[in-house]
């Protein structure tokens, strides 16, 4: 069954190879495939305010059971947020935070054109939001 995510397909592969089709959370629960199957929007649709929800910037590639649970379990969702993964209101350009890559073991930036890698790898020193305003 295909879901409907925003993302044109293209986008989505685009945002799966660019992610090295890495799921975005591997490695933070046992339940986690670790094999990105779709694209997941770092600033929710319904959030509000950018323009460029559905940029690359904008989405990292999760696997579905990653995907469902940080909607609902509040402990993954906080550990989606400090890996950037999922940005909270108020943040109105996802390029702002940047998001720990477990494909490159270290933090980058997205942009709609490509990833930049930050040097920075120790997962430990999670940006906080009230870091990048």
């Amino acid at each position: 069954m295909v879901r409907y995510t925003g993302f044109t397909p293209l986008q989505v592969e685009a945002i799966k190879l660019r992610d090295g089709g890495m799921c975005a959370m591997r490695g933070t629960h046992d339940r986690c495939t670790g094999v990105a199957d779709t694209a997941n929007h770092r600033l929710n649709r319904g959030a509000g305010g950018s323009q460029q929800r559905n940029g690359l910037s904008n989405g990292c590639g999760i696997c579905n059971i990653c995907n469902g649970l940080i909607e609902h379990d509040s402990e993954l969702a906080d550990i989606a947020r400090r890996r950037g993964i999922k940005l909270r209101e108020g943040i109105t350009t996802p390029t702002e935070v940047p998001i720990w890559s477990p494909f490159f073991r270290q933090w980058c930036v997205l942009t709609d054109d490509d990833l930049r890698l930050t040097g920075e790898t120790d997962e430990l020193t999670m940006p906080t939001i009230e870091d990048v305003r």
